[in-house]
């Protein structure tokens, strides 16, 4: 892959290959946590309408972790330390790679089972301290 991907600067990077042969790459990036896509082996990346990785959480400078589910979403786990907040505050979101591979889509948090397959909340409130 291209050591030019355009999220740099950039901290604490995560990179998924889906099933398709995308590449996603998602990190703290331009002072908050955001994502990109190559689906030409990190040729190109995919941008936002300002040429940025796309925000997936413009309010949070990030260090994420995170996995790509079983039904190719991906689950991101981050923390806010750029905020100087009293306590550290952990946080989860769910994101895809959209069908037209032109975006991403932010999706709502679901539960992950043992075996890494994402389970739908199905209306109910889901309790991120008990996942």
């Amino acid at each position: 892959m291209s050591h030019r991907a355009p999220l740099a600067p950039l901290k604490a990077p995560r990179l998924a290959r889906l099933r398709d042969g995308a590449v996603v790459c998602w990190a703290t990036s331009h002072g908050s946590l955001r994502a990109s896509f190559s689906t030409d082996r990190g040729r190109t990346w995919q941008l936002d309408a300002d040429a940025r990785p796309f925000a997936l959480d413009p309010d949070c400078y990030g260090y994420p972790g995170g996995s790509v589910c079983d039904d190719q979403t991906i689950v991101v786990v981050y923390y806010d330390a750029a905020h100087r907040q009293r306590k550290t505050a952990v946080w989860l979101l769910r994101f895809r790679v959209n069908d037209a591979r032109t975006g991403i889509e932010l999706l709502p948090a679901a539960a992950i089972d043992a075996a890494g397959h994402a389970q739908s909340p199905r209306g109910q409130e889901l309790d991120v301290d008990a996942m």
